[in-house]
């Protein structure tokens, strides 16, 4: 299974990603993408 990480904070925008696999990138308004279907974690990074 695979895992992924998105760190919002660190996305320039560039939408490459979604460029790759629009089935799982979509980009939001503030020019950052999110990843559909996750779920925010609580963490200390």
């Amino acid at each position: 299974m695979v895992k992924i990480i998105l760190e919002r904070n660190v996305c320039i925008g560039c939408g490459s990603c979604q460029a790759v696999c629009q089935k799982y990138w979509e980009m939001q308004d503030d020019g950052k993408v999110n990843l559909i279907g996750s779920q925010k974690l609580k963490t200390n990074l």
